[in-house]
Order: structure tokens, then sequence, then C-alpha cells
């Protein structure tokens, strides 16, 4: 029963931190609506804010135990939902049973054409959960790096040097951020055992809730029905799907990259702070995935800073500042525990800046080129990156997107850059082998800044 029932509880804990702290930076809206739609998008930033907060203990020798989660999910939860209790009102505004009938009988089309969707997406949701729930741990990075590292913390608890420091696990990538692990050690723990079976469970309902978190920020924009279809998109893409029911950490990044990208666009628009205090927070969980969501996270809160000043000048410097330290602060404690027991990966960013070694190096530029760009143009991403690209260089010429196209387009092409530089610098050969068992996850990371960019540029905001 436990087995069963124990992954549901975790996932509630999940949830209700992700309402404490969406609720404590004020993102949510005083209706009872805007709370239940949200539920995607606070289980995300339940996942991220509890992880993020156990690295940092797990780093300083605070153990992640069971008590550890719900002890850091329930104070999460209810200090959030302390500090602003405007949410109290939904309950004393709540329309009698009368009103509710007589407002779904006024329902207007589009609203039916929405719920139908949902409908179905909800079908879709379960079925593919059961598929997922089936599913062995059979791929590599899967079981040799992510669930290795998720079960030696569920038998631990602790961060041991002896197995990050070893010379018999540097297949793993010791230097890995550890969000995934952190999460899926949780999940076990709530279950009582290592089930590698049940873990792609969640894996698939951190796709379907990034779905319902598109749906709600539609919902919260005005664009619900434009935002929609492509977020249904996502649910059935070939690329996303098959990855996310291999467990890697690939698509989690891009999820919470897009995320983060999306509300960062946001926040150039409209200059909400509420819309940048979620998207450092996405980010920051994006870049204690993988080290290409760390990347992807810096070049694009260095592109906004640009971008904010040269619209708007020193005025707006003081809130990304803000924002970066607050990222900085998310990631850091990894990074040194890292450097403190003299733990690195096997890409050298000092070499990298070498240029003698660089020049050596020269003839894997053009294959990486070539091999990215077959990824993202090839049809199992859905062609998501040509499209943005076309639709950024179309809005160039609005003066009212320039701004916002300038900072997705400078994006895309600087973490494209980012991404052929780490295969150019990297010591991997044959560089064909290393392509074709990489290339195919990492495009990833652009394909979730293409997406954003297709969801805030295709129409503009109408919440006013």
């Amino acid at each position: 029963m436990r087995a069963d029932i124990g992954p549901v509880a975790a996932d509630a804990l999940f949830l209700l931190a992700g309402y404490g702290v969406l609720n404590a930076i004020g993102f949510l809206r005083r209706t009872g609506t805007d709370w239940l739609a949200a539920v995607g998008l606070s289980f995300l930033a339940g996942v991220s804010w509890v992880a993020l907060v156990a690295i940092a203990l797990l780093t300083v020798g605070i153990p992640l135990t069971l008590t550890t989660f719900v002890a850091l999910s329930v104070v999460s939860g209810i200090v959030g939902l302390s500090l602003r209790r405007d949410w109290l009102s939904m309950a004393r505004t709540r329309p009698a049973l009368g009103d509710w009938r007589q407002r779904i009988r006024s329902l207007p089309w589009h609203a039916w054409v929405a719920g139908l969707t949902l409908a179905a997406l909800g079908a879709y949701a379960v079925s593919g959960g059961f598929l997922a729930r089936v599913r062995p741990l059979q791929d590599w990075d899967a079981w040799s790096i992510w669930s290795r590292k998720a079960e030696m913390l569920f038998h631990s608890g602790r961060l041991s040097t002896d197995f990050f420091a070893s010379s018999a696990y540097t297949f793993m990538h010791p230097d890995y951020p550890l969000l995934v692990p952190v999460f899926e050690s949780i999940e076990y723990r709530a279950m009582g055992a290592v089930d590698t079976r049940a873990i792609h469970l969640q894996f698939w309902l951190l796709l379907m809730a990034f779905v319902l978190a598109i749906i709600y920020l539609g919902f919260r924009r005005g664009t619900l029905l434009e935002w929609l279809p492509l977020a249904v998109v996502v649910a059935i893409t070939p690329s996303v799907v098959s990855q996310i029911f291999k467990a890697y950490a690939d698509i989690p990044t891009a999820l919470f990259l897009a995320l983060g990208v999306l509300l960062l666009g946001e926040w150039l628009a409209k200059r909400d702070p509420k819309n940048l205090a979620v998207s450092v927070l996405f980010l920051a969980a994006a870049a204690s995935t993988k080290n290409e969501g760390l990347v992807a996270a810096v070049i694009v809160l260095a592109v906004a800073a640009i971008v904010a000043f040269a619209t708007a000048g020193r005025r707006e410097m003081r809130p990304l500042l803000v924002a970066g330290a607050a990222f900085g602060a998310a990631i850091l404690p990894w990074r040194l525990w890292l450097s403190a027991h003299g733990i690195q990966g096997d890409i050298s960013v000092r070499k990298g800046l070498e240029p003698s070694y660089l020049s050596h190096r020269t003839g894997r530029i053009w294959p990486s080129v070539e091999s990215l760009y077959e990824q993202v143009a090839r049809g199992g991403w859905l062609y998501v990156v040509p499209i943005a690209t076309s639709l950024a260089l179309v809005c160039l010429l609005i003066r009212a997107r320039r701004s916002i196209a300038a900072f997705y387009l400078a994006s895309g092409m600087l973490a494209f850059a980012a991404l052929v530089w780490v295969y150019w610098i990297s010591p991997t050969t044959p560089i064909s082998a290393f392509l074709s068992s990489s290339a195919y996850r990492v495009v990833a990371i652009l394909a979730a800044l293409s997406f954003a960019a297709i969801l805030q540029l295709s129409v503009p905001s109408r919440d006013g």
C-alpha cells in the first residue's frame, strides 16, 4: 500500500510547498479558479524549491531523510501561505450552487472547446501514466547517472565523498547537478523502496504538470485559447515523450528552462517583479538539473540584462541584479561542495578558453554544427526551432515586440554556440560517436527556448 500511497503523498507535499512559494511571491490571484488552474505550476515550483533547498542542506551535512522532506515541504507551505492571507477571501466569496449552474449554462463556445480539450488531455495523461508505471529503467544515463545517485541518497541520505570522488564512478559524471537524484530519492523514500519502474510515472507527472502550467499562464495572460493547442502539442511531441519515458534529465531541464525563460520574457515585456521572481526559481531549477541548463540560464539572464539596459537604462538593472544574486545563491552550494572536495567534470572550462587548445581541435566544430542543426531541423521536435527563429525575425520588424524578439534570438544563438563550444572542447572521442549519443538530447535546450519564444511572440498578452 505504501508503494502506491507514498508517492501521492510526496507529490501532495511538493504541491503544498509550491503553493506556499507562489503565494509568498504574490504570483497567485485571489480566486479559487486561479488557484485550481495553477496546480501544475505550483507542483513544479514545489519540486524546484524543495530540491534546491535540499541540495543546499546536503552540502552542509544535513541529511535528506523523509522527515527532512516532510518538514521542509510543510514549513514552506505554511509560511508561504501565512505571509499573504488574501487567499482566505476565496472562501467568503465562493458563489452559491445556483450561481455555478447559471455560469455553466452561460459559458461561451470557446470555454466548451477548452473544457473538452482538457478532458481529452486528462485521458491522455492517465493512459500515459499507466504506460510509464510499468516501463523498466533500462536506458544508460537513467540508471548509470541519475538513479545511481538517487539510490545512494536513498540509502545514506548524505553526500558521500567516497562515492562522488571515487575514480570507479567517474563514468557517472559526479559533477552533474543533483535535482533529479534528489527528486528521485524523495520519491523512493515515499515508496519505501527503490522502485525503478514506478519512477517513470513521476517523470511523466513532471511533463503533465508543465502542460498544465502553460495552460495556466495562458489563462492568466488572456491567451488561453491560443496557448492551449501549443501546450497539448508539447505533450505529444515524439522527442519529448520518448525521452521522458527514458527518465533522462534532459527533458526536465528543458521544462524548467522553458518556464523560466517564458516568465523572464514576460518580465521584459511588463516589468512585473513577480514574473521575475518565479522565473529565477525555474532557471535555478534548470541549472541544478543539468550543466546545459546552467549554461542556458546564465545566457538568458545575461541577454535579459542587456535588453533591459538597452530599452530602459539603469533603472531596470537593480531588479535583475537582485535576481542574478538569488540565482547565484541557489546554485552556489553545489558548486562550492564540488570545489571543496576536488571533484571535477571531464570538460575543462579553463582549457576551453586557451587558444592553443582550441586551435588543435577546430575539426570538431563543423561536425558539431551539422549534427545539432540536423536535430533541430528534423520532425521529431516538430520544427519548433525553425518556426521560432522565423517568428522572431518577423517580430524584429514590429516595434512593440522588437526587444522581446531580440531577447529570444540572441539567447537561442548563444545557446547554440555554447553547445558547439562544449563539443569543441570535450575530450571525448571520436566526435561522431559523442554526437550520435548526445546531440538528440541536448537540443532540448534549444527547443525549450524556441517554445517559449513561440508562446510569447505569437500572440500579445491581453491581461491588461
